[in-house]
């Protein structure tokens, strides 16, 4: 990373990334009625998902996220089950193609507000 990127042990394209998270993820929350912990919830599951088992549980995501309750946990999944992004199947839950759809979705959105932002003030990531 250049140092336009990253100083101090800060790295900038982090601190914006996460800067803009919420105003990425709006326009599903809006449609869906979720807050951002069901975001987030929804996030943890795709990545645990693609990255160590195409199933999970609850304790699955509560050790891999590391942040919520089995109980909140259980909770935001339950509505994630509810708008369709999320199916249980037996005791393993797993990630819809809805639920892809809206992950690229909030991922495009990313991408383009990071730039737009990028852009307007002039910031070379």
């Amino acid at each position: 990373m250049n140092e336009k990127t990253t100083s101090n042990n800060i790295n900038h394209s982090t601190i914006i990334h996460f800067l803009l998270y919420h105003k990425s993820s709006k326009i599903i929350r809006d449609t869906y009625k979720l807050n951002t912990h069901h975001v987030t919830v929804l996030l943890a599951c795709y990545s645990y998902s693609k990255f160590v088992k195409p199933i999970f549980t609850i304790t699955n995501i509560r050790m891999f996220a590391n942040y919520y309750s089995h109980h909140r946990l259980l909770n935001y999944i339950n509505r994630l089950i509810d708008v369709g992004f999320i199916n249980l199947s037996g005791r393993h839950y797993f990630i819809t193609d809805t639920g892809k759809e809206i992950i690229n979705q909030i991922s495009i959105n990313n991408d383009n507000i990071l730039y737009s932002f990028c852009q307007k003030y002039n910031i070379e990531l």
